[in-house]
C-alpha cells in the first residue's frame, strides 16, 4: 500500500469503529399527540413557577417590611428549646412542611433573616446557590445606610461637607469626581 491508500484505509477504520462504537444517547420515538403533551406539561410548570414567583413577591412586599418596621428579629434555632427562636422555628417547621430539604430551608432561613433585618425584600431566596459572592450582595441604601450610622455618622457627614465645599470652590467638575479623588486620596481607590 502506499501513503494515499493507508489514509483512505485508516479513515474507513475509523468511521467503522465510530459506527460500531455504542452511543449513550437514548433514542425516544414519540407520537406527535405525546410530543405535544410533554410539551404542555412543560409550559404548565414553568407558568406555574411564574405564577408562585410573582404570589411570593406579593406576599413578602407586605409581609416582610411590616416585620421589619415591627421591629421582629428572627433568630436562631437551637436544640434547646428555651433558645430557639420562634420565629425562626415557625418559619422552618412551615418549609419543612411544604416537603422541602433541611439544607433548603435552612439557606431560605438565613434569606428570610437577612430581609427581615434590612426590610429589603430579596430577588433570590436561594442565594447560597449562587456561592459567596451572592451572599454578599447588599442593596445600595443599605450599604449606605450603614456608613451614615458609622461613628454615630461622623465622618460621613464630614465627607460631604468636603465634598460640598470642594465642589464649591470648583475643585471638581462633578459630585461623582470629587468623590472618586477623595476614595484615591484615602488608598480606596479602584486597582489599589
Amino acid at each position: 500500500m502506499n501513503h494515499g491508500e493507508i489514509a483512505v484505509f485508516s479513515t474507513i477504520m475509523e468511521i467503522i469503529a465510530m459506527a460500531t462504537k455504542q452511543s449513550k444517547a437514548v433514542t425516544v420515538e414519540l407520537s406527535e399527540s405525546a410530543a405535544i403533551a410533554l410539551t404542555v406539561s412543560v409550559a404548565s410548570a414553568v407558568a406555574n413557577e411564574s405564577k408562585a414567583r410573582a404570589e411570593t413577591m406579593e406576599v413578602c412586599k407586605v409581609a416582610i417590611p411590616k416585620l421589619h418596621s415591627a421591629g421582629v428579629v428572627i433568630g436562631r434555632l437551637s436544640k434547646k428549646e428555651d433558645k430557639t427562636c420562634k420565629y425562626a422555628q415557625a418559619f422552618y417547621d412551615a418549609m419543612l412542611s411544604a416537603g422541602l430539604a433541611v439544607k433548603t430551608v435552612n439557606n431560605y432561613l438565613t434569606t428570610f433573616r437577612d430581609a427581615v433585618r434590612t426590610g429589603v425584600i430579596p430577588k433570590d431566596w436561594n442565594k447560597a446557590r449562587k456561592g459567596k459572592r451572592a451572599r454578599q450582595e447588599k442593596q445600595f441604601s443599605a450599604m449606605l445606610k450603614t456608613l451614615a450610622d458609622f461613628d454615630e455618622g461622623k465622618p460621613f457627614g464630614e465627607f460631604f461637607v468636603w465634598l460640598e465645599l470642594a465642589f464649591e470652590d470648583a475643585q471638581y467638575d462633578s459630585l461623582l469626581a470629587g468623590a472618586m479623588d477623595y476614595l484615591a486620596m484615602e488608598g480606596e481607590a479602584k486597582g489599589d
